[in-house]
């Protein structure tokens, strides 16, 4: 799923929270992590950029976007390559975006400019899989302006 590009930034999130993501809990039993070592390990990767958590209100608990974890539930390189992109964004750094939700929001907003062989505009997250360097190169690309 992605977040429909035309609906407001509030809506955009509560389609995404409805696919109930992962939590602290999720993550941990995908990584082999005790209960304590997770309540260390993973606000430690969120502050560092290694993981993008998402805060959410309802539950009160982080969410973790699915396209940062291999088949395995290891967090993927390219995964932590695209944060630290978009971390050093002005508009994406923790002050100002301290839920996580714009760089959420935005990673799953479909574009043209990663459309598909047939046409169909994908998110970066979801294109990330299939092409990381085009992803990273148009992240870069579209926050430089040049675009």
């Amino acid at each position: 799923m992605t977040a429909s590009p035309t609906a407001p930034f509030g809506e955009r999130v509560d389609q995404l929270l409805e696919l109930n993501w992962p939590t602290d809990q999720g993550i941990a039993a995908r990584l082999g992590l005790t209960e304590a070592q997770a309540a260390q390990t993973l606000p430690q990767w969120r502050a560092q950029g290694v993981l993008l958590g998402c805060w959410d209100p309802r539950s009160e608990v982080f969410r973790y976007p699915p396209y940062q974890f291999d088949d395995a539930g290891q967090v993927r390189p390219e995964a932590v390559a695209l944060l630290a992109v978009l971390t050093h964004h002005p508009v994406f750094e923790p002050a100002q975006d301290p839920s996580g939700w714009q760089k959420v929001v935005w990673l799953y907003t479909p574009t043209t400019a990663l459309a598909d062989e047939d046409g169909h505009p994908q998110s970066p997250a979801a294109r990330l899989w299939h092409d990381p360097l085009a992803v990273l190169g148009f992240i870069q690309a579209e926050l430089d302006g040049s675009a």
